[in-house]
């Protein structure tokens, strides 16, 4: 069962004031609400100013937009369960993963520009990331956007779940909306398997 419910965070998180290029702001535990998706076994928490809105892909689980929906920075959470992650050793993934991510982003956006890639950790676990820069075109409208994006691999003997996490916004403001998309990123949590 799905539902949105207000998050506690931890002592540490209480007051967290992020200072960015050309903004400073503070965010408080009251700032933010989580999404949990039983049946993908994840929760994930955004600001309170951002609205949950329809997908329009049967894989991705949940979508945000700023201000209310109405905004131009947004970031979803695509869940895909499969057998052939079953027992996938993370290294392996990672490995796969640095090199099918940068093919599978080339064929969708053909001018894309991989500014930073590498290693990092979703939820305690190996994961690849990558910021880049493309044009999205939708009905005859070219909108120059970042991404930043986070896959990882929950894998075990009874199944795996690989889950993509992509934030994006026109590029002159993402070095303002990076510290919130890293926010939202620490609050992507799996659950573990009993």
């Amino acid at each position: 069962m799905k539902y949105i419910t207000k998050i506690t965070l931890t002592s540490f998180l209480c007051t967290l004031s992020i200072i960015s290029s050309t903004n400073s702001f503070s965010l408080t535990n009251n700032d933010f609400t989580t999404y949990r998706n039983d049946e993908f076994k994840f929760s994930f928490w955004y600001p309170k100013s951002w609205l949950s809105v329809q997908t329009t892909h049967k894989q991705t689980k949940i979508k945000v937009v700023s201000n209310s929906g109405k905004g131009v920075d947004d970031c979803n959470v695509v869940a895909v369960t499969n057998d052939l992650f079953r027992n996938y050793p993370p290294a392996d993934y990672i490995r796969d993963a640095k090199k099918g991510i940068p093919r599978i982003l080339r064929k969708q956006y053909p001018d894309i520009k991989f500014i930073k890639t590498g290693v990092t950790s979703l939820s305690n676990k190996e994961a690849y990331y990558s910021i880049t820069e493309a044009t999205v075109k939708s009905y005859g409208i070219s909108i120059p956007t970042m991404f930043l994006t986070v896959v990882t691999l929950d894998s075990n003997k009874k199944s795996g779940t690989q889950y993509i996490i992509t934030c994006r916004t026109e590029p002159e403001r993402f070095e303002k909306m990076h510290p919130i998309f890293k926010l939202i990123l620490l609050g992507f949590v799996i659950k573990p398997s009993l």
